[in-house]
Order: C-alpha cells, then structure tokens, then sequence
C-alpha cells in the first residue's frame, strides 16, 4: 500500500547514500520517497535521482551548468528559489504529501531556505548536524531533528547514521500520516494569547458541553498562519477569532505577525465567524527589557512580560488604523460574522487597576496599560469603515471585559447563532 509521496532533499554530490536510504526506509513505511538531487555543483550522481538538478533549475530558467559559474553563496541561492518553486508546484497539485531533508551547515541552510515555499502545516522534517546554527533560520513550522554524527557520504552508513535517519524517516512519515487527511465534524477553531487564555479557556469549556470540537492556535505568528491554512483546507466548521493581535502586530511592525492575511480564511470559506480586538493592545517584542526593541519606538511604554518577551501597548493613533484594517476585511464577508467589543478591555493586562508600564529605559512612568480612549479609537474607526450594506456584518459593544465569563458567553451565544448546524445542535 502507497500512503502517498515525501520528497527527499540532499546534496548528492557529497551526500548520495543518505538520500537512497532515506528512500529504502520510507519504502518499508509504505511511502514512496522522490530523491531530489540538490548539489551544488553540475555533478551527476551514482544513482539516478527521481528529480534531478536540470528539472529543479528549470525552474528559474537556469542549467546545472550555470552553477560552475557562480560562488558557493550564488549557488546555493540559485539552487535553493528553484527547488523551493518545484516543492511548492509539487505540493498545490497534491504530488507529495511530505518533505524530508538533510545536510550539514550550506545544504542545511540551503534546504530550509526551499522549504520556506511551503505552507506553514505541511508536513517538514530538516535532519541537521549545525541545529545550533540552522534554527535561528527556521521560522516555517519545520521540526528539527539534530544529528549527533556528520554525514561524509560512501558506499555505506555507519550503525550511528542509520539510527538518526530512520528516526527522521519514522518521524516526516507518522507527520503525514496524521496530518494528510483530517476528519472533523463540528470543530470550532479558537485563536488565544497568554493574556486572552481564561476567555478561550471558559468558551472551550462552553462549546465542550454543547457537544463541539475546539482547537486553539496560538496567534503569535506561525500560530496565525497555520490557522488560516488549516481552515482553507476546510478543517473548522466555525470559528472564535478571540485574539486578533497579529493584525495590529502586521501593522505595527511586532513579532506575532504571519506571513498571510488574517481573516481572509474565514471570508473564503463562508464559514461562521465571530471576531474581537482581543490581545490587540499588545505588540509583542523579544525580550529581556527593550535592547532589541527599534529605537523608533523609544518614546512609548512597555511592559516586560517575561524574560522573552516585551509588550508595548497600541497607542490610539494605531488604533484608528487597525479598525479600518479590519474594517476593509470584514466587509468582504459574503455569510454572517460577528465583531464582539468588550468595553472594559481586551486583554488580561487591559483592564482598569491593572498593570503598570516602564518606558524604554525601564523606568517606571506609574501609567497603567488600560487605555479605554485607544479602544474606544478602534471601535469608532471600525463602525466608520464597515459597509452599512453589508448585512452580514453585526458590531456589538458590551460591557465586559474580556476575561470575563460573561463575555465568554457571548462570543458562543453570538456563534452559536450563526452556526450553519444550530438547529442540529440546539437542545445539546
């Protein structure tokens, strides 16, 4: 039985033997590998590969010969667009299921640079000699999985070197396995911050009783991104957009930003949907203090939320702009959606008596995080920019604070009623 196809990366020019028994493992697993031949000189390997360098390079109108021509660095970035541009053509025509790679310092830097072309969920495994190295590069959803032997090539693997990658070939395997094809029925997707975790955590309890499924991802980038793939692929029936920060992030310039629109997955797919600013007042930067914070941003105020991670409150002006933002893309909504306002803040740090902030220095400034003018900001804007004849679009202000259960009860109350099953699920 052939459970489907996972492509293999390798530079054969030096590594050859690790690609093919990669495919012998994957053989044993009941997938088929494709060995991808992504050396960096125009060099013809042993064994044939299933794709080799012309057909990869084809891609960026360029010949393996090309690349005699060019320094290591030119190479690799040739090598590494045109290899990118093949996965991603493989995996939108369903032709591969999984991707596995491996190498040392150039061809893992290489491998994970082409893996960048796929979607943040699809299955990849990276099997690295330099982890150290390579992970500051890896921001794509791609597990790593460090080897504690190099990979010199020859005509046989040592005991160590077959270890390591029928690990790996065990691992991208039982990868595509659960996450090929994916059955749910009554799944509510659910997006939550550390600061919106007690409203996401009171709505799963809610929905949980009503007899529904939740997932929640972690909206603070790759979270983001993987929640707009997975309801593109039709995996939710409907959605809590509870913590919308990655909006105000992309706006910004903060770290939880994706590298896709928020929104457009619910829009595209015409599936309920209730959305709030939660977590929208925190702009989230590395951690500890404000060194690496810009320096454009030394006259505003912070709070260090552990030692990773500084928060630095949306100002008012920023407000008015990420309401239009959500604004424009609510109103391509073609099925209900709902935008729930909590007036008494959006965050666990937002709220009245709440916490206090420091400026770039790390002084305190005895200012509180609360700042009901910035949300009020937001909610104007919004209401200025929704198209009124828009139907489907409902804006509702209560006087809750996020965190609160009866907000909690709100959100649900206000999905459940737009919910394409409610009268299946009403008496539940």
């Amino acid at each position: 039985m052939n459970r489907g196809k996972i492509a293999i990366i390798g530079t054969l020019d030096t590594k050859e033997t690790e690609a093919f028994y990669l495919k012998e493992i994957l053989h044993s697993l009941d997938y088929e590998g494709t060995v991808f031949n992504a050396s960096l000189t125009n060099w013809s390997p042993t064994k044939s590969p299933d794709v080799d360098q012309n057909e990869i390079l084809s891609e960026v109108d360029a010949h393996p010969s090309d690349l005699d021509k060019l320094n290591r660095d030119q190479a690799s970035q040739l090598m590494e667009k045109g290899l990118g541009n093949k996965l991603k053509n493989l995996q939108e025509n369903g032709e591969i299921q999984g991707v596995i790679g491996y190498g040392g310092s150039v061809g893992s830097r290489l491998i994970i640079g082409a893996l960048k072309y796929l979607p943040t969920s699809f299955p990849k495994v990276i099997v690295t000699t330099v982890q150290n190295i390579v992970k500051e590069y890896i921001d794509k959803n791609i597990a790593i999985i460090p080897s504690p032997v190099d990979f010199i090539g020859g005509d046989e693997l040592n005991t160590l070197e077959k270890k390591v990658f029928s690990a790996a070939a065990s691992s991208i395997s039982a990868l595509v396995d659960e996450f090929s094809e994916i059955e749910t029925k009554d799944t509510i997707f659910i997006t939550q911050m550390g600061t919106t975790t007690k409203c996401v955590t009171q709505c799963r309890n809610i929905l949980n009783e009503k007899g529904f499924e939740v997932v929640t991802f972690h909206a603070a980038g790759l979270g983001g991104e993987c929640f707009e793939e997975f309801i593109e692929r039709g995996v939710a029936s409907g959605v809590l957009d509870i913590t919308t920060a990655e909006i105000s992030n992309s706006y910004v310039g903060g770290l939880a930003t994706p590298k896709v629109d928020r929104i457009n997955a619910s829009i595209k797919k015409k599936i309920p949907t209730v959305i709030c600013p939660g977590s929208m007042d925190n702009i989230v930067f590395d951690g500890p203090g404000t060194k690496k914070i810009p320096r454009k941003f030394k006259d505003r105020e912070f709070f260090y939320h552990n030692p990773s991670v500084t928060l630095m409150r949306m100002n008012k002006s920023e407000s008015i702009k990420v309401g239009e933002i959500v604004a424009e893309r609510v109103n391509k909504f073609k099925s209900p959606v709902r935008i729930l306002f909590p007036e008494k803040g959006w965050s666990e740090y937002d709220k009245k008596g709440g916490i206090k902030m420091v400026d770039y220095t790390g002084k305190e400034t005895g200012n509180e995080w609360f700042k009901p003018e910035a949300n009020k900001a937001f909610l104007k804007s919004l209401k200025e920019n929704v198209d009124p004849k828009n139907e489907n679009i409902k804006i509702i202000s209560l006087n809750n604070h996020i965190n609160d259960f009866a907000f909690s009860e709100n959100l649900c109350e206000a999905l459940l009623d737009i919910y394409w099953y409610k009268d299946k699920n009403k008496n539940k």
